[in-house]
C-alpha cells in the first residue's frame, strides 16, 4: 500500500490529519523495532508449536521502485513454517541472471530430496 493510501486509510478511519511524509517519517524510524518484535512473536508460536526449519527453502519475489530506480526484493522461505531464511534487494536488470544461478538444480538424482529431515545436498550453481 502507497504511504499516500495509507495515509488516507488511517485519517479516515482515526479522524486524524496526518501528513503522507510524517507516516513515512514514523514508519521509517519505528518499523524495524515492530518487525523485531513481530519475528519475536513469531518464532516463540513456532517453538511452542515444536515446528522446525525443513531445509526445503521456496522463494517469493517483489519488484520495487526506490527513488525511480526499479528493483527485485528476493526472499528465500521455508516451506514448512514460511519463515524468512534469507533476503536480498538486488537492481532489477539483475534478477533474471542471479535467479538463474541461484535456482539451477540438476534434476537427474531427486533422492536426496525424499527425507524432509535430511538437508538439502550442496549444489554447485553454473
Amino acid at each position: 500500500m502507497s504511504y499516500q493510501n495509507a495515509t488516507k486509510f488511517l485519517n479516515e478511519a482515526y479522524e486524524l490529519s496526518l501528513s503522507k511524509q510524517s507516516n513515512y517519517n514514523f514508519n521509517d524510524k519505528e518499523s524495524e523495532e515492530y518487525i523485531a518484535k513481530k519475528e519475536e512473536k513469531i518464532q516463540k508460536k513456532l517453538n511452542e508449536k515444536n515446528i522446525e526449519l525443513t531445509g526445503f527453502p521456496g522463494h517469493d519475489e517483489l519488484f520495487l521502485t526506490i527513488n525511480i530506480e526499479k528493483y527485485a526484493f528476493l526472499a528465500m522461505i521455508d516451506s514448512n513454517n514460511q519463515c524468512i531464511i534469507n533476503d536480498q534487494i538486488i537492481p532489477k536488470n539483475e534478477y533474471r541472471d542471479f535467479f538463474r544461478n541461484i535456482h539451477h538444480i540438476p534434476t537427474k538424482d531427486l533422492s536426496h530430496y525424499k527425507d524432509p529431515k535430511t538437508l538439502n545436498p550442496y549444489i554447485h550453481y553454473y
